[in-house]
């Protein structure tokens, strides 16, 4: 922001309708970058390996755990992903949101590994889901958790 003795980086994530609010404010438009980041989409092709949006989620993974000093080896593989996207919605901004909660609270609880665990509690602190419908432990959680009414929840804070 414009303030040279406190200054302020604002990101707005998740609120598409958001950015047509904010363009039309002349004042505040000419002071913001837009970066729109497209959903995710996993499952496009038959071999994971192949799956950009997959590779992307996994490079993210260990990205984050790197710079937190924290071991993901044990924890990341399809499934993982696959739940890790589904939690948030198949967006980027809210996995970025939810890495940063997880990985802190491996750092807070002086685990050198991460644990489903970890990030079962990092979604509950963001989640109004009852105890045990979390998509990192349930076992059916596309079938038990309906993934659209989930990011109702997860918006409307």
């Amino acid at each position: 922001m414009k303030e040279p003795e406190w200054p302020l980086m604002l990101i707005l994530s998740g609120v598409p309708v958001l950015a047509s609010h904010v363009n039309s404010e002349e004042q505040i438009a000419h002071l913001l970058s837009h970066v729109h980041f497209d959903e995710i989409h996993l499952g496009r092709f038959a071999d994971p390996t192949r799956d950009p949006d997959l590779i992307e989620l996994n490079k993210l993974v260990y990205t984050y755990a790197e710079r937190a000093d924290i071991d993901v080896e044990e924890l990341v593989d399809v499934d993982f992903l696959q739940r890790l996207d589904f939690a948030c919605g198949s967006r980027w901004g809210l996995v970025i949101e939810l890495l940063i909660r997880a990985l802190g609270l491996c750092r807070l609880h002086g685990q050198k590994s991460a644990t489903v665990k970890m990030f079962s509690e990092a979604y509950a602190q963001n989640s109004r889901l009852p105890q045990g419908l979390c998509p990192f432990t349930a076992p059916g959680y596309r079938d038990m958790i309906d993934g659209g009414k989930l990011m109702e929840m997860v918006l409307d804070k």
